[in-house]
């Protein structure tokens, strides 16, 4: 969720980030380390709800006018499925992204995809479609996002050289 993170606050100019504690600890550590460095950027974690899922109450607690982006397991870490919708909802309302992280990909195919339930980002772990990585090895990011000129350009992760717009 790191570059994610950075994408968010890139394409919103805002730079705190809400981080709910459904997320996958591995993706809420790694986001709230490397934040933890940045004088320009922050994380605030909040808490799940009874349910396992994302919070409504304390992410809209949380939320304020520099707020970039929510960002929510999907489904969350212990399983359960938040209300992307409302999550939307209440996220564009204050001029955020919501951002959704899976962690276990073959979830995408039996619950409806985040982005139409209104999420902005989506993120997620594809090793699970692979083969086990044997000796170590790598994993496999998965990310989609909105189909817009603003969100693409923000795109993280040039790693195959110079790249160039239709623009030039």
């Amino acid at each position: 969720a790191l570059p994610i993170s950075l994408m968010a606050c890139r394409v919103t100019k805002r730079g705190r980030v809400v981080l709910s504690g459904c997320v996958h600890p591995d993706y809420r550590r790694t986001t709230s380390t490397y934040l933890a460095g940045r004088s320009d950027m922050s994380v605030q974690e909040v808490g799940v709800g009874d349910n396992g899922a994302a919070d409504g109450a304390r992410i809209e607690q949380a939320l304020g006018d520099d707020v970039a982006a929510i960002i929510v397991g999907y489904p969350g870490f212990y399983g359960a499925l938040p209300d992307l919708a409302a999550l939307a909802e209440l996220a564009h309302a204050r001029g955020a992204l919501l951002i959704a992280t899976i962690s276990e990909p073959y979830a995408l195919s039996v619950v409806e995809a985040p982005g139409a339930l209104g999420a902005d980002i989506a993120v997620g772990e594809g090793q699970a479609l692979a083969c086990p990585p044997q000796f170590g090895g790598p994993g496999v990011g998965l990310f989609a996002c909105r189909d817009d000129r603003n969100y693409l350009q923000q795109l993280p992760g040039r790693i195959c050289g110079e790249t160039v717009d239709h623009d030039g």
